[in-house]
């Protein structure tokens, strides 16, 4: 990590000063994280405007609550949310998931775990 992101340690300031780099428009240190989080599955799929405000919400915000009301002042400054194509953030994030984990979870579980949901 601190080669990928040029960071001389993982320390809790520099994570959060990483961090604040990635609400930059056009920010490179953004688009690294994204490469890595898509686990460099697809590279034409990008992350922009609420889609990229939600992922740094939840670089930002480790607990429940506070990444929840991130979001919700994301969504309020949004008027109209949209991604790329002009998808709303919700089916962007779904898909996006669902590149990831191409089953719902429920379906994955059911036929390759045991117990219950």
């Amino acid at each position: 990590m601190t080669k990928a992101f040029g960071i001389t340690d993982i320390q809790p300031e520099s994570l959060h000063e990483l961090a604040l780099k990635f609400e930059a428009p056009d920010s490179k240190e953004f688009q690294k994280y994204f490469t890595y989080f898509m686990v460099s599955y697809n590279d034409t799929v990008t992350c922009t405007e609420e889609c990229k405000s939600i992922q740094v919400c939840s670089v930002h915000f480790l607990d429940h609550e506070s990444y929840s009301e991130c979001l919700q002042k994301v969504t309020e400054e949004e008027e109209e949310p949209t991604v790329k194509d002009g998808k709303g953030v919700r089916e962007a994030v779904q898909e996006m998931l669902n590149m990831l984990h191409p089953l719902p979870l429920e379906d994955k579980c059911q036929k390759n775990c045991s117990g219950t949901v």
